[in-house]
């Protein structure tokens, strides 16, 4: 379950991330907000073929 927990937390810091960059005067930065969002998807990809 090791590689679980390592999705789980790169999920969890990549969302903080991104509500971060929300919550900044300016906006959302389109290619940060890009990258989370394949980290987040690479992560949850990850998590999902740990637990079969």
């Amino acid at each position: 379950m090791e590689v679980s927990d390592k999705a789980k937390r790169v999920m969890v810091s990549a969302a903080e991330k991104l509500k971060h960059l929300r919550s900044q005067r300016g906006g959302l930065r389109l290619h940060r907000s890009l990258l989370l969002a394949l980290a987040i998807r690479s992560a949850r990809d990850l998590f999902f073929a740990a637990q079969t």
